[in-house]
């Protein structure tokens, strides 16, 4: 017999990479002129993203493999290319300029090989471009400055290379959408401190420039779109969750296409979330958060209609001329790019790889409550073991592996994850927690963490670690816990609060709050008004969260994986907290991969990370 955690499993670090080889959610899936063409990531090549269209024929990549499709604005990126009049416009990594690709790249007509459409910036990288839209010859774009004086955001117009400024003088824009006769745009900004889904403007102008109209500007305001010249739907959280609402211009009516309490959005890290689309004047694709996962339905009448009932991830929801696409995926099955018209059923374009896991390895999710301090309520996705050649010792529980998601403000993805089965094929049990300040419940449970972060998220992940050890399903002794950026935050905090874990996974996260107030980037520098409190007002609330001043009380083994290159958490976080560990004589392990940033995209990374990972852990049952 083996024990828990030692199983042999199917499932190598290589098969997980290369199922990380995966569509890009970031960018997602677009369709007009008759294409479908989607975003996929490519570990083997670096982490370059490329392009993938779908055909009669299957499937094929239309990106020169000199090119990579990503954003760099807001550091995060998203929303980084677009089909325009059957052309493809995207932006290129390596200088963030935007490239226009003709629409049949093999035969080199019409412009078939990708070139630049963004002029030469002042020096290299310094204008980034994303959420990519056009109509009529026009190209519509945010454009992020970096200038000696700061950063600048920006919505443009481009004609022939000509740049035009429509709307400027915000902190930051999101959606630009120009109306169906190409007369007026819509867009969405909001100002420090808030983040997107704080407080944000729903705007409207003629798309030549002019005096700009406040649509709506009460409420956590997102994703604009036509229905016709008149009318605009979008969502926003003013019934306390994230809604559909329909308003017409010309005479302000606002009425709700669907009153629920569900939240129908999520919270845009990333430029172009889309999680609804206009099929036509009365119909409306749209996706609502229910027990954990993500259902799609058909909207009309203020009813919700599923359709593709057997999935429970939905993203990218986007339509043209009648019918929508989407990426979609279920507990069972990875993300893959879905077709739907009005009444229909999903028909699935894209083929996965294989991950090399028969059915009867997977470990299907459950999400379920906790309870948690003060009375409050905490859920979590529970994975548990699975693996038919496994047998472990009679009266013996599996080790348990507590995942933070990053965010804070997000949540676990309810879909087939390999980077997770690699842990349940091998006897380890998985909690992917959403702990209080997760989205997708709502904004009251997404405020919990209002100058509570480090608080009630390590309440929370603690409280279902004990839940189901005290409830005989997973070993006491043998607790994990591990989270990549504000889940690496919040699992140096539970490790600062508790003993009760084994071992500990950081993986790019904030050690130092205020060094790191002082020192990120322009899109989260205020972030931490709200989860902590205005710096330096707050500075002290600051040092009695950060888990660098409480090392007197940090005993459990760690092991950390950090970029060179990260703007977002910057190494010295990582770096200073190690050299303290070594010094104070606790176990800790440190890999700092080179070239990488905030996540890692290279094969040899994520192998070096789930191996040493998985070693790590192993050492300590």
């Amino acid at each position: 017999m083996n024990r828990y955690g030692f199983w042999e499993s199917p499932l190598t670090a290589d098969d997980v990479v290369a199922a990380a080889a995966e569509i890009d959610v970031a960018s997602g899936v677009r369709l007009g002129g008759g294409r479908v063409v989607w975003a996929e990531t490519r570990p083997d090549e670096g982490g370059r993203i490329t392009l993938v269209e779908h055909s009669d024929e299957g499937q094929r990549e239309i990106l020169p493999e000199e090119f990579s499709v990503r954003s760099a604005v807001h550091e995060y990126g998203g929303a980084a290319f677009s089909l325009i009049d059957g052309d493809v416009f995207f932006v290129n990594w390596d200088d963030q300029r935007i490239y226009r690709m003709g629409a049949d790249p093999e035969s080199g007509e019409d412009g078939g090989e990708p070139h630049p459409v963004t002029p030469e910036p002042p020096s290299p990288r310094s204008w980034r471009y994303a959420d990519i839209t056009g109509l009529d010859g026009a190209l519509f774009a945010i454009r992020e400055r970096h200038e000696h004086s700061g950063v600048v955001n920006e919505i443009i117009r481009l004609d022939d290379g000509e740049a035009t400024i429509v709307a400027g003088g915000a902190d930051f824009y999101s959606n630009p959408r120009p109306s169906p006769s190409g007369d007026r745009i819509a867009w969405v900004e909001w100002d420090h401190p808030n983040m997107p889904w704080d407080l944000t403007r729903l705007m409207v102008s003629g798309t030549d420039g002019g005096e700009p109209e406040v649509v709506a500007s009460a409420a956590a305001v997102q994703q604009p779109r036509w229905v016709d010249d008149d009318t605009l739907v979008y969502i926003d959280d003013r019934s306390r969750f994230w809604n559909l609402y329909r308003r017409s211009l010309s005479t302000g009516a606002d009425s709700p296409v669907l009153a629920t309490d569900h939240d129908m959005g999520d919270p845009p890290f990333i430029l172009g979330t889309s999680t609804f689309a206009i099929l036509d004047e009365e119909h409306v694709l749209a996706t609502r958060h229910r027990d954990g996962i993500w259902e799609l339905g058909f909207v009309a009448d203020g009813t919700f209609r599923p359709t593709a009932t057997g999935l429970t991830s939905i993203r990218s929801v986007v339509s043209a001329e009648g019918e929508a696409v989407f990426v979609g995926g279920s507990y069972q099955t990875p993300h893959s790019i879905y077709r739907i018209d009005l009444g229909g059923e999903p028909q699935r374009l894209s083929v996965p790889d294989d991950t090399s896991l028969s059915a009867d390895f997977i470990s299907v999710g459950e999400h379920r409550s906790f309870d948690s301090v003060g009375g409050r309520t905490t859920y979590a996705i529970c994975y548990p073991p699975v693996n038919p050649t496994g047998e472990a010792p009679p009266d013996s529980a599996p080790p348990l592996v507590v995942m933070i998601h990053g965010g804070p403000t997000a949540q676990a993805a309810p879909f087939l994850r390999p980077s997770i089965q690699y842990w349940t094929t091998r006897g380890f049990a998985v909690a992917d927690v959403n702990y209080g300040g997760s989205s997708g419940y709502g904004t009251a449970y997404r405020e919990l963490l209002q100058g509570a972060w480090g608080i009630v998220d390590a309440e929370d992940c603690i409280a279902v670690a004990s839940g189901l050890a005290d409830n005989g399903e997973v070993d006491p002794d043998g607790l994990f816990i591990r989270g990549g950026s504000a889940g690496g935050f919040t699992t140096l905090a539970v490790l600062v609060a508790t003993d009760v874990f084994a071992a500990g996974g950081n993986l790019f996260g904030v050690s130092d709050l205020a060094a790191l107030a002082a020192d990120t980037h322009k899109f989260e520098s205020r972030y931490l008004d709200q989860l902590i409190g205005p710096y330096p007002e707050a500075a002290a609330t600051y040092a009695a969260r950060s888990p660098t001043n409480h090392l007197d009380r940090f005993e459990t083994p760690l092991i950390v994986f950090q970029g060179s290159d990260d703007l977002v958490v910057p190494p010295a976080q990582s770096r200073s907290i190690v050299a303290a560990l070594e010094k104070k004589g606790v176990p800790v392990e440190y890999h700092e991969f080179e070239g990488e940033a905030h996540g890692f995209r290279r094969a040899e990374n994520l192998r070096t990370v789930l191996e040493r990972e998985l070693a790590f852990y192993q050492d300590r049952l």
